[in-house]
């Protein structure tokens, strides 16, 4: 069976989707969401995590008639659960042995069962009928991902609201878990401009991701410089040196924003001209910035 990410239409396999494309796409002329292949009995598992934000990349609810018997969920790496179903495991956990960083793989984006395969046919069959009811109920008891996570995530000890200075880099704070060494200042100009789309709170997250701030120089006052809405965010350490964030929002409410973005060095050639040496990419979010006047 398929499913599309977008509608939540669900296919049978007589469409003849593509199984060796790393993209299908909803047969329907008003949506043109992606379409992926689901085992029938976790159709309403992988629709729900994903409405409620868990985005997903592959699944299985298990299948007597292998040898190794197992059911799993893999979701995007900048997914987080607050908890496991019952019996399940990220693959670091099952399988320690494997080395992960090796692989490229972090080993904790994907879940997984292993049921007994020393059970007969039928009473596996239960078994994995059973679990995908297990899952379900699991899934309904999440909290929806985004709003969640940005409202933790964000939390950062001294923002007080005040847009033009975004602060945290105080040492001695003992209620700040984020101590990342620069401050996010902008301009009046910019402000009257942008204000609302919350770019501080979301360069404050890109940063934060780089792991050599210090290498690049980002760090102390990072200043928003100019923005492109929905394309791309201008910003200048204090040595003068000019970064460009290139966004693409990939999920939106009236409350927040969430984009997978990737972060460029403005670098200068010989004759004159500079190009963008990519040094980091990733996701990212943030709050709108609501007004007194509620605009």
């Amino acid at each position: 069976m398929y499913i599309c990410l977008n509608c939540y239409e669900v296919y049978d396999n007589h469409l003849k989707f593509n199984h060796t494309s790393e993209y299908n796409f909803c047969p329907k002329t008003s949506c043109d969401g992606d379409v992926i292949e689901v085992d029938e009995l976790f159709i309403p598992v992988i629709t729900e995590l994903n409405k409620k934000g868990y985005d997903t990349t592959n699944c299985c609810s298990g299948h007597s008639y292998e040898s190794y018997i197992n059911s799993y969920i893999g979701f995007e790496d900048y997914v987080e659960l607050p908890s496991l179903p019952e019996g399940y495991m990220y693959d670091r956990d099952l399988h320690p042995q494997v080395d992960w960083d090796k692989h490229d793989r972090k080993g904790m984006d994907c879940i997984r069962k292993v049921f007994d395969n020393s059970e007969d046919k039928i009473e596996l069959s239960k078994s994995i009928y059973q679990n995908a009811i297990n899952m379900l109920e699991w899934v309904k008891g999440l909290p929806d991902f985004n709003e969640n996570v940005l409202e933790e995530e964000y939390d950062f000890c001294n923002y007080d609201g005040d847009i033009s200075e975004f602060d945290c880099s105080d040492k001695e704070c003992d209620s700040c878990e984020h101590y990342i060494g620069f401050n996010i200042v902008t301009t009046d100009k910019f402000n009257e401009y942008y204000k609302g789309y919350g770019y501080p709170e979301f360069v404050m997250e890109v940063i934060h991701n780089l792991d050599d701030r210090n290498k690049y120089g980002l760090i102390g006052r990072i200043m928003l410089i100019d923005a492109e809405p929905s394309k791309r965010v201008y910003i200048e350490n204090e040595n003068g040196d000019m970064f460009i964030v290139r966004y693409f929002i990939s999920e939106q409410n009236e409350k927040w924003w969430k984009a997978s973005y990737t972060l460029y060095k403005d670098v200068k050639n010989k004759d004159g001209s500079s190009h963008g040496e990519m040094i980091d990419e990733g996701f990212a979010g943030s709050r709108y910035v609501v007004g007194d006047d509620g605009e």
